[in-house]
């Protein structure tokens, strides 16, 4: 009689801890928004952590959804970083999330732009849905 052997393979998932506890590989980006322009950035892999920084003349608008087919501006489902040189403190917000797209938006009538570093981990993108429900683009 034989005897067939399986070997268990480990790969990094959605939750698993030990692609978490680890360095990531940083992911650099920035742009100037025009007027009421909004940017999706989507990640190489999925985010431990997404620093973003006003960096123009107004206020930038950070959200999981995109701001033209959900409740994200009516619900408030957004992060308003304020005019880096009128607010320094209030022009950057870090989030401790795990996503693999980020929207940033100008909600205003003139040009701004933001910074953005995102700390990435090792955890394929496409293993995950975008985030989505309460909170993020519905009550």
């Amino acid at each position: 009689m034989s005897h067939s052997t399986s070997v268990f393979q480990y790969q990094n998932g959605f939750s698993s801890w030990a692609a978490y506890g680890v360095p990531g590989r940083p992911f650099i980006t920035g742009s100037e928004l025009a007027a009421s322009e909004e940017q999706k950035i989507e990640f190489p892999t999925i985010t431990k952590s997404i620093t973003v920084v006003a960096s123009g003349s107004g206020d930038v608008r950070v959200h999981f959804d995109t701001t033209s087919s959900t409740d994200v501006v009516s619900q408030h489902r957004y992060i308003t970083l304020r005019d880096a040189a009128a607010d320094p403190e209030g022009g950057r917000y870090e989030f401790d999330v795990r996503t693999k797209e980020i929207y940033v938006s100008n909600p205003g009538g003139q040009a701004t732009g933001y910074e953005l570093c995102a700390i990435c981990v090792q955890v394929d993108k496409n293993s995950v849905q975008s985030l989505s429900g309460s909170g993020i683009n519905a009550n």
